[in-house]
């Protein structure tokens, strides 16, 4: 069965201090905080989260899902379920569960989750297709907007979106050198939207591909006198229930020596044992050769790869999560990492989730 938004169950208010703590803590962003009120509760105040599940755990669910602390994710998924907050019949919940493990690049749970509920809103059937086109599953993504449609079932305005997603990505024009085509639909994204910084910083790009420096300039002319700034690089990862975070060649980590120092080590090896070099061609400034390099090198995923490395057991998955797409000498320094470390890498770019594993990526080079 499929609800309509209009029947999708009502939160009623909660005034628990427990619970109230926990959902100012989500609201703020705060995992930290969210954790400590969580597991003091578990112990101390059980019977706040129980009372009314849906206004404790649905928040905490969402901030997981946007921190991809699929840790916490889960042991709150367990919890719901040992106590019977979380069934089949349970909508609500259950939709927030779709939602955070598709976020979390565990698309196999959200599947689970979903198949097992026996009612369905418009909602869940958004975040089980979302969880599709950000793993890549665009085939699967478009099936499940087809069953949809074959119902009769009322979209709502995240449904064709994520159906149109599905269908393509901007980016791969340049990746797969059709220049002519991302100049004509990043222009047109610059007619839709004149405020969107990524637009002008993608027209840029593919100027910048081909040497067209005098528009390369008039772009980011246009960018400075509108007000229009590039976002950096951000990659950030969860290791021991910890969010770390890395911005391009910064060194603002507590530990950023010894990551600059197992960078230069994994650099060495991927060169010497894999032939890795790096594409200075994708470095879309005019400067000079080294520099370049240097660039490449300092990109935010690799900060947070070597750390990775530092901080964590070989039989365990590095998972990383990235703000911008993730460029194509990056997506190679990756594969080679999970060859030669033999370890599994999972990246969550802009674009989708890229699971690396003995020298392939799940996207199959097509990103």
């Amino acid at each position: 069965m499929l609800r309509t938004p209009s029947t999708f169950p009502k939160v009623p208010p909660f005034h628990g201090e427990t619970v109230f703590s926990l959902r100012e803590a989500c609201k703020q962003g705060n995992l930290r905080e969210a954790v400590s009120t969580f597991t003091a509760s578990l112990t101390e105040d059980r019977t706040s989260l129980l009372d009314n599940p849906d206004e404790a755990y649905a928040p905490l669910l969402e901030l997981c899902a946007k921190s991809r602390a699929s840790s916490l994710g889960r042991q709150v998924h367990a919890h719901v379920l040992k106590f019977g907050v979380a069934t089949p019949e349970s909508v609500f919940l259950s939709t927030k569960l779709v939602f955070m493990y598709g976020k979390c690049g565990y698309v196999c749970d959200s599947q689970k989750v979903f198949d097992k509920m026996s009612d369905r809103t418009i909602f869940t059937w958004n975040a089980m297709m979302g969880a599709y086109v950000s793993n890549g599953k665009n085939l699967e993504a478009l099936e499940l907007y087809r069953q949809i449609r074959v119902s009769g079932s009322p979209l709502d305005s995240r449904t064709f979106p994520c159906a149109l997603k599905a269908c393509g990505a901007l980016g791969a024009c340049r990746v797969h050198s059709n220049e002519e085509l991302g100049e004509k639909v990043a222009k047109k994204l610059l007619e839709l939207n004149p405020k969107n910084p990524g637009n002008h910083v993608l027209v840029s790009n593919l100027f910048a591909a081909e040497s067209r420096w005098n528009d390369v300039r008039v772009v980011r002319m246009r960018m400075k006198a509108d007000g229009l700034k590039k976002t950096p690089g951000c990659s950030w990862m969860e290791v021991g229930n910890k969010i770390h975070t890395f911005i391009a060649r910064d060194k603002a980590h507590p530990e950023s020596h010894k990551i600059y120092q197992k960078l230069a080590q994994i650099i060495e090896k991927l060169e010497n044992e894999g032939g890795y070099v790096a594409q200075t061609k994708l470095v879309l400034h005019n400067v000079r050769e080294e520099e370049k390099v240097e660039m490449l090198h300092g990109h935010s995923e690799r900060l947070a790869i070597a750390y990775g490395l530092l901080s964590t057991s070989d039989d365990t998955p590095i998972r990383i999560t990235k703000n911008l797409r993730i460029c194509e000498d990056c997506h190679a320094f990756c594969k080679l990492v999970s060859r030669l470390y033999q370890r599994e890498l999972v990246v969550r770019d802009a674009s989708r989730f890229h699971c690396f594993q003995d020298g392939f990526c799940s996207c199959a080079d097509l990103w």
